[in-house]
């Protein structure tokens, strides 16, 4: 190859390496500012992340009512619970509600029935329905002296003495009420007749003021000179006394009315003239066991 040849050529072989080098530097450059430019997202791109977004509620949702219970309450129920009720409307729940303010809660379902116009039909028909919850009534002790008295009632003469060979004054009377119901004694009294007929006081009144006899009680009166071991609920002056021979005793209450009477021929000094039933008016000479309020 001649000089001129080869100078061609090698002039050739660099003007290839420049034009190169030049294309690569530009596909370079290219590179470098995709790198750099902020990334750009189609809408076909950003569609899955809308929907992955927490959508809000359209504005004419009507939210859900709370759920009913499967009993309702009737010692807590709300008016509109109540009203989910066979039968019960506005007037009738606003009617149990006022009925448990006023009396308290109801211990059992069929209590409902004691609210105005509720019923037995109205009852068997939500029966099922309904519930106290948990709920124990209270203990009531019954009050003996106020709620279940009466003034008058089967109160007898249960036993009597008429004195003893020590002291003529050693008398007793033992009352029982036979009876169901507590008795108030204020305003009764004791009366005796005598072999003659005539009638006089022995217990007055004023002596049974305030006495409360409960049912199947006892209450004894005794003369002041009375001696036994028992203690009298009431005493009469000694100077008051009734004969063993062919006298009677008669009870009053508060009205007059003669609630019972007991008569004898004969007591012997020192025995108990005793019935033989509460129930009866059989009586025998005997001795018996003495009983007073407490005993």
């Amino acid at each position: 190859m001649t000089p001129i040849n080869k100078k061609k050529l090698l002039t050739g072989i660099a003007a290839c390496v420049v034009v190169t080098g030049i294309v690569a530097f530009a596909n370079n450059a290219n590179f470098i500012n995709d790198l750099l430019a902020p990334p750009t997202q189609t809408a076909a791109a950003t569609a899955p992340l809308q929907k992955n977004l927490p959508q809000k509620p359209a504005t004419s949702e009507v939210s859900a009512k709370p759920a009913v219970p499967s009993k309702i309450n009737i010692n807590t129920a709300s008016a509109d619970q109540l009203m989910t009720l066979h039968g019960i409307g506005q007037s009738k729940a606003d009617a149990i509600i006022a009925y448990r303010t006023t009396h308290g809660l109801f211990y059992q379902p069929s209590d409902i029935t004691k609210v105005k116009g509720i019923g037995p039909a109205m009852l068997a028909a939500m029966q099922d329905k309904i519930t106290v919850g948990n709920v124990t009534p209270p203990i009531v002790s019954p009050d003996r002296s106020s709620a279940h008295t009466v003034t008058t009632g089967h109160v007898v003469i249960t036993s009597l003495m008429v004195g003893d060979v020590h002291a003529s004054t050693n008398e007793y009377i033992e009352l029982y009420n036979a009876s169901s119901d507590t008795i108030d004694l204020s305003g009764w009294s004791v009366k005796k007749k005598s072999s003659s007929g005539s009638i006089s006081t022995l217990v007055s009144p004023t002596h049974f003021s305030g006495i409360i006899i409960p049912s199947s009680k006892y209450l004894l009166l005794a003369s002041s000179g009375y001696t036994g071991s028992v203690s009298a609920d009431i005493t009469w002056p000694a100077s008051y006394s009734f004969s063993q021979k062919n006298n009677a005793l008669m009870l009053y209450d508060k009205s007059g009315t003669l609630i019972d009477t007991v008569s004898w021929s004969a007591i012997p000094p020192g025995n108990s003239y005793v019935r033989v039933s509460p129930d009866g008016s059989a009586f025998v000479v005997g001795t018996s066991t003495l009983h007073n309020s407490v005993n």
